[in-house]
Parts: C-alpha cells; sequence; structure tokens
C-alpha cells in the first residue's frame, strides 16, 4: 500500500508505503519502495482500502506508527484542504498501481503517542462541507434518502 499525503504547507509531499523493500539510506538506516519514480518510506501502516459500495462516500481510516518527530509537525499543520492518496501495488510490480484512490479529503486527525490516525473521505473537507469539486452529493440516492424519485 502507498499513502500520499499533500498539502500547501508541506515543502514536498509525504509519501509512504507499508513495504521495506530496498534500503534508501544507510545514516540513517531507512527502508521504503520506488514506485514511479517517487520514493515511498516504509512505515508501520495500517488501513482498510475504501468502500465505494455502501452509501456513504469513500472514506477510510489511516494509522501511521511510529512516525519520527518531524513528520509530527508536518501532520499537525495539515490544513482542511491536504489530499491523501491510496493506491495498492504488488513489490513485483512497483510500479503498477492495481487500485487507486486519490483525492481523498483529511476529514479529522489524531496524534497519541507514537501514531497519527487519519479520518480520509472523498467528499468531505474537514469542517463537514461539501468538495468544491463536487457540488451534487455523492450519496446514492436510494428510496428513503430521495423518495420523489421512486413514484
Amino acid at each position: 500500500m502507498l499513502v500520499t499525503i499533500d498539502d500547501d504547507t508541506l515543502s514536498a509531499p509525504l509519501r509512504y508505503t507499508d513495504k521495506a523493500v530496498t534500503r534508501l539510506s544507510s545514516d540513517p538506516i531507512r527502508y521504503g519502495l520506488v514506485s514511479a519514480g517517487e520514493t515511498y518510506v516504509h512505515a508501520l501502516l495500517g488501513s482498510v482500502l475504501p468502500d465505494d459500495t455502501s452509501e456513504n462516500a469513500q472514506s477510510t481510516t489511516i494509522t501511521i506508527d511510529n512516525v519520527v518527530e518531524d513528520v509530527w509537525s508536518s501532520i499537525r499543520g495539515l490544513t482542511a484542504d491536504a489530499t491523501v492518496s491510496v493506491a495498492l501495488v504488488m513489490i513485483a510490480m512497483p510500479d503498477e498501481q492495481f487500485l487507486a484512490y486519490t483525492g481523498l479529503r483529511v476529514v479529522d486527525r489524531s496524534v497519541k503517542y507514537e501514531a497519527i490516525t487519519l479520518e480520509v473521505s472523498r467528499h468531505a473537507n474537514r469542517s463537514g462541507a461539501a468538495d468544491l469539486l463536487y457540488p451534487l452529493s455523492g450519496e446514492r440516492q436510494t428510496k428513503r434518502k430521495a423518495p420523489g424519485l421512486f413514484r
């Protein structure tokens, strides 16, 4: 899994992977993965891929464990415009993304001990307002939500 966090407050996007495939540096020792020319640093990631079959907008929770200090300050400084991309790759073919979820917005974040938890969603920003890129509702039109459509 590849996770990219981008925001105007960051000098470069934060890129993390749950795979420690190659040694990126010796001092400090860092492992990671190179995918499509971008370097992703290994981190203890936990996430479930976003579900697009439910009545809710695509959303998921991403947990990054055991992070270093410079990442803490970067995550704390995220604005409401921060975007997150989640991609699924295989070690044998790291340049080919099998699933990709882009344009996810950070809805909520929590920083506890050595773990950062990000709540991300497709159609909402931190204030819960609709995304300007998606002025129409992203929810499914069911009988319960839109009874006028099913007369």
